[in-house]
């Protein structure tokens, strides 16, 4: 699970010294596999394999990173060419394989002294900006994760709005169960829980 949390950070890091085309390959191939990767890190947490849900979690964040970024840019090939419904129904799949971690990421939002909180935090922020096209905080704007740079993909066409607005379907109940403790965190001005 380490290694596999590792590679798609260091494949993306700009510090390590990798042609930019090569760079690029590796990123497409990895995109092309992450699909994988999430059915392993389900089948992981199903199975009681004994990997700690902080781990599987830093996992799923660093390839759902990866995947965010590369769905995001019509310039990737696994996207380029993809009409907006096409674009959903891939978000979808991903969403349906990945719903084992998904859960468990918001379930960890509602446990104020878990060691994956954090994570979870994390975890729940880039599914945000997984499903609304918005890649500011993977890459801003450095290279990484493919060279791409951060900020709203075609925050104008047809298929960022398809995404945006399928989001806010998808995100509806967690805010409502996020909503009343969120309230209380703000009239007691308490920014850590918020």
């Amino acid at each position: 699970v380490e290694f596999l949390t590792v590679l798609p950070e260091a494949a993306a890091d700009p510090k390590i010294a990798v042609a930019r085309r090569r760079r690029h390959a590796v990123t497409r191939k990895l995109v092309t596999v992450a699909g994988e990767v999430y059915k392993l890190l389900v089948h992981l947490r199903t199975s009681g394999a004994g990997v700690r849900r902080e781990r599987l979690l830093r996992c799923f964040l660093s390839w759902l990173r990866l995947s965010s970024t590369a769905l995001a840019h019509t310039d990737t090939p696994d996207v380029r060419g993809l009409t907006p419904e096409q674009q959903l129904k891939a978000v979808d799949e991903l969403m349906a394989v990945c719903d084992p971690l998904v859960r468990e990421a918001t379930e960890e939002l509602f446990h104020t002294r878990g060691d994956c909180l954090e994570v979870a935090v994390d975890v729940t922020v880039e599914l945000v900006r997984f499903l609304t096209g918005d890649t500011r905080g993977a890459g801003d704007g450095d290279e990484r994760y493919g060279g791409y740079g951060g900020g709203y993909a075609d925050q104008g066409s047809e298929g960022a709005l398809v995404r945006q607005a399928a989001s806010i379907v998808r995100l509806a109940p967690l805010l409502e169960r996020l909503g009343p403790r969120l309230a209380t965190a703000a009239a007691a001005e308490d920014e850590d829980a918020a």
